[in-house]
């Protein structure tokens, strides 16, 4: 097993309209999915070079809102707050945090480490097998949203500069691999790979994606507003509440492959 599986986006020239989302998926097939459908996320507290950081907060919670609002879904997000924490990826043992954090540049942790013509990065850390920590193959433990401020100029204003990229189309792109969605067919739909400099299209969710998230997390009636997954696959209020909660120091390459775990770089093209 490998310790870590690179998905890169890329551009589909062919123009599609028919409803074509596509889920992420383990290298066995498994679709990745939440544990969970009540996530937290949490904003690193220097934001954005480009943007305050009442207005990153704003954002980033308006993206969210938007894949919580389709009525067939009941997927449940809430925004926990700022957090001086600005590592991206699974630590066993430590807090878990679901961050989007600018990689602004300046040394270490701060730089850009991916590909300079990625506008952000989406990186999901998952299940390959069931154990104490894994209730299902593909149970997605930890998501981080990467920005690149080092190469790239984001904006909240709808006056847009030629080369300045929406703040909010961007984010809501993102929110969507964090949920499990990967990049479809369908042009008109935010989840597709490619944004140019400008676009505000992505900032609303299409009939794509919105059947996209109805089918990750879908209405479960009778079910309490937050559940968690027990180890058999149904829904319940106990049991494995660890499962999000114990990331920690990144292991060895084998380290990985013993817990059953892989990271999953979900990429976006500028």
């Amino acid at each position: 097993m490998t310790a870590r599986s690179w998905a890169v986006a890329l551009v589909l020239l062919t123009a599609q309209s028919a409803s074509a989302f596509v889920r992420s998926a383990t290298p066995q097939g498994d679709a990745l999915a939440w544990v969970t459908n009540c996530i937290d996320y949490f904003v690193n507290q220097d934001g954005s070079d480009d943007v305050g950081i009442n207005s990153v907060e704003a954002e980033v919670v308006r993206a969210f809102n938007e894949w919580e609002g389709p009525d067939c879904s009941d997927v449940n997000f809430t925004y926990s707050g700022r957090t001086a924490e600005n590592r991206a990826g699974y630590f066993q043992s430590e807090a878990n945090l679901n961050l989007i954090v600018w990689r602004e540049g300046g040394g270490g942790v701060d730089d850009w480490e991916h590909d300079p013509s990625i506008i952000a990065v989406t990186t999901n850390t998952y299940c390959t097998e069931t154990n104490s920590l894994c209730p299902f193959r593909g149970a997605i433990i930890d998501a981080d949203i990467e920005m690149n401020g080092e190469r790239f100029t984001f904006t909240n204003s709808r006056f847009l500069v030629g080369t300045d990229f929406d703040l909010g189309n961007t984010l809501t792109h993102e929110i969507g691999h964090l949920i499990g969605l990967d990049h479809t067919p369908n042009r008109a739909a935010t989840m597709f790979a490619s944004a140019p400099p400008g676009e505000l299209d992505k900032r609303s969710l299409e009939a794509d994606d919105i059947d996209g998230v109805c089918a990750v997390f879908p209405i479960r009636p009778n079910e309490p507003a937050c559940y968690q997954i027990t180890g058999n696959g149904d829904t319940g209020g106990g049991g494995l509440s660890d499962c999000r909660a114990r990331p920690g120091q990144a292991p060895s390459s084998a380290g990985w492959a013993a817990l059953g775990i892989l990271v999953l770089l979900r990429r976006r093209r500028a």
